[in-house]
């Protein structure tokens, strides 16, 4: 979980620096790539597309990737780990949906808290409580499932209050 943490927050901060949307889709895209047992390579890319700071960026949140995966794999069981990749995509999904809102307004707050519900970053942490701790019943539980939703909206606006003066 820690790990999870951990990488979360340092793509994060690397990600918020960058302004260019397809950047942050690009590097979001080439970290899930790697989750998922691929390889990236950072030379293909065009260095006239990105900036050296982009590029350094990108190196980083890579190099970020490829170390997450190798320390996840040898933690957790293939399945395990598929579940909690899938959960750490679709984050990475809400964060991509959510970096377009750094230009323009969200339609509505509605709209706005499922984001920010996708991009809190606990659903994978869920994923790795479920399996470890917690019986077939209870993962099923829709009295669980209601707690996650509540403390994801809990977290996302928590997160908002402490960084909205960075930000």
């Amino acid at each position: 979980m820690a790990a999870w943490l951990s990488v979360l927050c340092e793509v994060d901060d690397l990600l918020e620096q960058e302004s260019r949307l397809n950047f942050v889709r690009d590097v979001l895209l080439d970290s899930t790539s790697i989750l998922q047992g691929g390889l990236v390579d950072l030379d293909v890319k065009s260095e006239s597309a990105h900036t050296p700071g982009e590029m350094a960026a990108a190196s980083k949140v890579h190099q970020i990737s490829y170390a997450f995966r190798n320390h996840v794999q040898q933690l957790l069981s293939p399945d395990l780990y598929c579940l909690f990749i899938r959960e750490i995509t679709e984050h990475w999904v809400g964060a991509m949906k959510e970096s377009h809102f750094q230009k323009q307004p969200c339609p509505n707050v509605e709209h706005y808290m499922e984001i920010r519900a996708q991009t809190c970053g606990l659903p994978p942490f869920f994923t790795l409580l479920e399996s470890c701790w917690m019986s077939s019943y209870h993962k099923r539980s829709t009295a669980l499932q209601g707690l996650q939703g509540c403390v994801e909206i809990i977290v996302g606006i928590q997160n908002d209050l402490i960084g909205l003066e960075k930000d």
